[in-house]
């Protein structure tokens, strides 16, 4: 594992923990990294449960009743730029109100 990118509010160690409960289950070859970051910080590991894995897309389950998503920087751009495109056009529809 060479970068994190934590979310704002979010702790490093918290954030390893949970994305280790999940990639334990995975057979992508970044997975293990992760794993083996987080058993070397002597991070518990979670429950995981709904885990599903699509080519290209990253790996999502839920953890101690959270949704956790694991992806690239470039599936990430882009979920956001779709999510952006999506406020736009639900104020432009509350504006035209």
């Amino acid at each position: 594992m060479t970068e994190q990118i934590v979310a704002p509010g979010m702790k490093p160690a918290e954030v390893l923990a949970l994305a280790a409960s999940v990639e334990r289950y995975s057979k992508h070859p970044l997975a293990q990294p992760i794993v083996s970051a987080a058993q070397s910080a002597a991070l518990a590991f979670h429950e995981a449960s709904q885990i599903s894995e699509r080519p290209g897309e990253g790996l999502r389950g839920i953890v101690a009743g959270r949704p956790v998503e694991i992806t690239s920087r470039t599936q990430l751009l882009k979920r956001l730029r779709e999510r952006r495109q999506h406020c736009r056009k639900l104020r432009a529809a509350w504006s035209a109100r």
